[in-house]
């Protein structure tokens, strides 16, 4: 399909905007458009509002103050799915629109259990070193209900990793399983010989994971992992990466940042 989202914005005076979104394009695939689950930034009262007015071309109407990326999902008679992305331009009169905070790049969401931790680390360096940017539950904001806030964060991602382990906990599975219900692209990661994937993978159990462990000196470790999974890939891949020592030092505890809401109302 070749849906875009179009806007209109008004100045209304002291860095509020009333503004507007719709879905433009062939008249015949609009025709074709069942609904538009709009997802907007978090912050809003209501940021998951669902359109089915083809008249308006889907459309909602809206104000706020501050520029951000939106998401569509748009849903047809014949329960294909199409995933739009816009970034909402908000202009002062005489001036400039703001522009997006930076250049696009892919981004991939890595969920991981507590437990689970230097795995996650593990798989965020290696993408950081492809110029890929990781989104964690830490990225999760905690000031909007959590459904809402997993799947506003979720929207940002091109792909969804999950790492399982015989330890991971159900908050994995639920961020996993939201990704596809979003039709995002998701790769499961297994760790350990109890690892065990969502009964939708129930055939990927194929994979096998090699790990390599090095250590170079006193202070480094190297760590370099194989994946092979027959069922869904053509070849075995991996990656490398360093353990890096950090000598008279306290092992800290972890606390687990999941929505939050506390650390703001701490005195200092």
């Amino acid at each position: 399909m070749s849906l875009e989202i179009h806007q209109a914005a008004n100045f209304t005076g002291d860095g509020h905007w009333k503004w507007s979104v719709w879905i433009d394009g062939p008249e015949a695939e609009l025709d074709q458009v069942q609904s538009v689950e709009w997802v907007l930034h978090p912050t809003f009262p209501n940021p998951i509002v669902r359109a089915t007015q083809r008249q308006d071309k889907f459309r909602i109407e809206t104000s706020g103050w501050e520029a951000f990326e939106i998401n569509a999902h748009v849903s047809t008679k014949d329960g294909r799915k199409q995933h739009l992305k816009h970034w909402l331009r908000l202009e002062e009169p005489g001036g400039a629109p703001a522009e997006p905070p930076h250049e696009e790049k892919p981004a991939v969401f890595v969920s991981a259990g507590v437990k689970d931790t230097l795995w996650e680390e593990a798989v965020r360096d290696a993408l950081v070193r492809h110029r890929i940017d990781v989104l964690t539950s830490s990225d999760v904001p905690g000031d909007a209900p959590v459904e809402t806030a997993i799947s506003a964060t979720l929207d940002r991602a091109d792909l969804v990793v999950g790492i399982f382990s015989d330890k991971s906990g159900s908050w994995v599975e639920r961020e996993f399983m939201k990704a596809m219900e979003k039709d995002i692209s998701v790769v499961p990661l297994l760790v350990g010989s109890g690892a065990k994937l969502p009964s939708q993978f129930d055939s990927s159990q194929a994979m096998h994971v090699t790990e390599r462990y090095r250590r170079r000196d006193v202070g480094h470790m190297d760590l370099e992992m194989t994946f092979d999974d027959p069922t869904y890939y053509t070849r075995p891949f991996g990656f490398e990466t360093t353990l890096t020592l950090i000598p008279d030092s306290d092992v800290l505890e972890y606390v687990c940042t999941e929505n939050e809401k506390d650390n703001a109302h701490i005195p200092r």
